[in-house]
């Protein structure tokens, strides 16, 4: 196999091990769905030095892959989908050139505790976890973040993003039970693009002044834009400082 660029195993090669690969491989992406394996060792991984993505889905592989990962020392992309084994993710270590993190649809209840390096990390994605809580600590290390999408978790409170406002462009909650957003946690969507489909429990938005370009999508709430307490959002769109989506106007 080493001369592979490319190598994608899916379900019709039943394994149940992670393949083996020789020193002297050049393998860029690979991606092994629907497979047996359970654990992933460093002498499984050393080999893949020149390994920009990887992708697993629907195995059974369990936590202790990802302290391990930052081995892949050229690694762009890793995505982690529907492994249902995966309770808790921790990354230690340096990820150099890493831009794209996916870990949805597992069964982790605490938010990955992300302690490494991640110089050049633009892209988070854990959708359809279990989490019910994001703090400033969580996303401290994330200093080139700019897509966060976090939707369908348990997340009940906005997020602390004061630590990423001078990289993050979208933050997406789709389909988490807020119900509401205060003042402060207002004040750190200015400039953002932020989704809040599809969250019946979200019934009050806290007036804030955006100095900056703003876009709210609140298709599927329960905000009513005729209360007294959400009017300010039509005067910020008449202003030219909000970009406002619903789906109706209540």
């Amino acid at each position: 196999m080493k001369h592979l660029d490319f190598l994608y195993l899916d379900v019709a090669f039943e394994l149940t091990k992670f393949p083996q690969f020789g020193n002297d491989n050049v393998l860029r992406y690979l991606s092994l769905w629907i497979h047996g394996i359970e654990e992933v060792h460093a002498d499984d991984l050393y080999p893949l030095q020149t390994l920009q993505s990887i992708s697993m889905a629907y195995t059974p592989i369990k936590d202790s892959i990802f302290p391990l990962l930052s081995i892949l020392g050229s690694i762009e992309n890793i995505f982690f989908s529907d492994n249902a084994q995966i309770t808790r993710v921790i990354m230690t270590g340096n990820f150099p050139k890493l831009g794209s993190l996916t870990v949805r649809s597992s069964s982790i209840y605490e938010f990955p505790s992300l302690t490494g390096d991640f110089p050049v990390l633009a892209k988070l994605v854990l959708t359809n976890n279990k989490f019910s809580a994001v703090t400033a600590s969580h996303l401290h290390k994330l200093t080139s973040l700019q897509y966060l999408y976090l939707s369908e978790n348990r997340i009940s409170r906005l997020p602390e993003l004061s630590s990423l406002l001078n990289t993050l462009v979208l933050v997406n909650l789709d389909y988490n039970p807020l119900v509401i957003i205060n003042n402060s946690e207002m004040a750190t969507m200015d400039g953002l693009t932020v989704s809040l489909r599809e969250i019946p429990t979200l019934t009050y938005l806290a007036q804030t002044c955006f100095t900056k370009p703003t876009s709210l999508h609140l298709e599927g709430s329960a905000v009513d834009l005729c209360s007294c307490h959400n009017t300010w959002l039509k005067r910020s769109v008449h202003q030219g400082s909000l970009n406002l989506q619903v789906s109706d106007v209540r």
